[in-house]
């Protein structure tokens, strides 16, 4: 059977189009999921990458804070970190203006560390509250406010009083950490 240069034009056309469509169904359209599916796969990968860097500068981050810590004033020495956060108390008081009166809370053991805390109460303005408060929140010393309650004392007038929790901690190493604890922060430190 011989075809004519017609028959023989259709026949190569419908040949190329069948075989354009098999590779676009059957090479093209595998490729490009394939592509994509790559492409996402990477940017989940560079994503976790770039999530590892920031862990690890976070780290890097925390023990350079625990060493500033440590040299600062979280020792292990429950009595002259409970004098240490007594007298800064004082001086922030004595420095605003506010008089205050302070007594011992509690103790409390909290995994490795131990919480010192004190309730002061005392009369001021609002600016010498402010201002004892920020010195408290910006001392190098490791000291916490855990609640606060400021009432009116006079309707109309900028005399407040000043109820304030505040804490510090005291890191006590377990028996077995004890020795290593101490090495660890030095190399930090440094």
């Amino acid at each position: 059977m011989k075809l004519n240069k017609r028959e023989q034009t259709i026949a190569f056309v419908t040949i190329a189009a069948v075989l354009l469509g098999l590779g676009y169904w059957y090479i093209f359209v595998p490729y490009q999921e394939a592509h994509a599916s790559l492409t996402r796969d990477n940017a989940d990968v560079m994503m976790q990458v770039t999530k590892a860097h920031h862990l690890f500068d976070d780290q890097k981050a925390a023990n350079r804070k625990w060493g500033q810590m440590v040299q600062a004033g979280l020792g292990t020495d429950a009595s002259a970190a409970d004098s240490k956060i007594l007298h800064s108390i004082l001086d922030f008081a004595q420095n605003t203006g506010l008089n205050l009166s302070i007594k011992p809370d509690r103790i409390d053991q909290e995994k490795q560390f131990k919480k010192i805390s004190y309730r002061a109460t005392g009369n001021g303005t609002l600016a010498a509250i402010t201002s004892f408060l920020w010195q408290i929140r910006t001392s190098p010393n490791p000291a916490r406010v855990t609640d606060i309650t400021i009432t009116n004392r006079k309707e109309g007038s900028d005399e407040l009083t000043l109820t304030v929790d505040v804490s510090t901690l005291v890191y006590v190493p377990d028996t077995k950490d004890a020795a290593a604890a101490p090495v660890q922060v030095e190399k930090e430190v440094q």
